[in-house]
């Protein structure tokens, strides 16, 4: 399979040690994220344990295109039946314009009418859009006449651990606090005093814990992206718990 890592400006290069480390292969890094390939086993594992990602997308189709007609035509050509079931909802991010596409709900919308038209036509049923809380979410990343269409594999905000029930003014995100953790060399030698005289909330120290201690920083998520997609094998999910 192949995917797409995201992740917040200037660690990209760490996040590329880091899905390496966890068995990641094919790695190329570039300014949008972390490209690489992976079986499904290792796509959770990454999943599960990534400190630096904020989200994995898994790649289902990469076209050239200039026009609408052609965006449409690229999501069309996905066989969405296998990907979910009509009843669940679903909502698509768009990420990117070109001189047809110069809003990113324009973009949307054509692929959304192209999924609904695909299971309409094949007599399957509507599926119904859910912009804030959709079962499973794709996401189309259009750039220089590239357009990529992903399934959102690990679901938003993979830097939420879920330790943190409410955020101060300027929350530090949980994955730049691990960066940091990993940048200070702490890591080596977890038997010297771990410092921060600015730790607001202790992200940086719960992060640096967390890590010394070996807890995975997906345990405790309660959703993932991948959970009504018609791939997922549970059973091979559980065992990475």
């Amino acid at each position: 399979m192949n995917l797409l890592a995201l992740t917040s400006f200037g660690i990209e290069n760490l996040l590329a040690d880091e899905i390496k480390s966890l068995g990641g292969n094919n790695i190329v890094v570039k300014p949008e994220g972390v490209y690489f390939s992976a079986e499904l086993e290792t796509a959770y594992h990454i999943c599960l344990w990534t400190r630096l990602a904020s989200r994995i997308l898994l790649e289902l189709s990469d076209n050239d295109v200039e026009t609408k007609e052609d965006i449409y035509s690229a999501a069309k050509d996905i066989n969405w039946g296998k990907l979910f079931v009509p009843s669940k909802t679903f909502a698509i991010d768009f990420v990117g314009k070109n001189k047809d596409i110069r809003n990113t709900q324009f973009g949307a919308l054509l692929i959304k009418d192209a999924i609904i038209d695909q299971f309409s036509q094949k007599g399957m049923g509507r599926p119904n859009v859910d912009k804030y809380a959709a079962q499973i979410r794709f996401q189309a990343r259009l750039l220089k006449g590239k357009l990529k269409i992903y399934l959102d594999f690990s679901g938003r905000s993979l830097f939420q651990r879920g330790y943190r029930s409410s955020t101060g003014a300027a929350p530090l995100k949980e994955n730049l606090a691990a960066a940091l953790v990993i940048r200070s060399g702490w890591l080596s030698d977890t038997s010297k005093p771990f410092v921060d005289p600015m730790c607001g909330s202790g992200t940086i120290l719960i992060e640096a814990v967390s890590m010394a201690a070996n807890y995975a920083p997906g345990i405790d998520r309660q959703k993932w992206g991948f959970d009504y997609w018609l791939g997922h094998e549970d059973e091979l999910w559980q065992s990475e718990l």
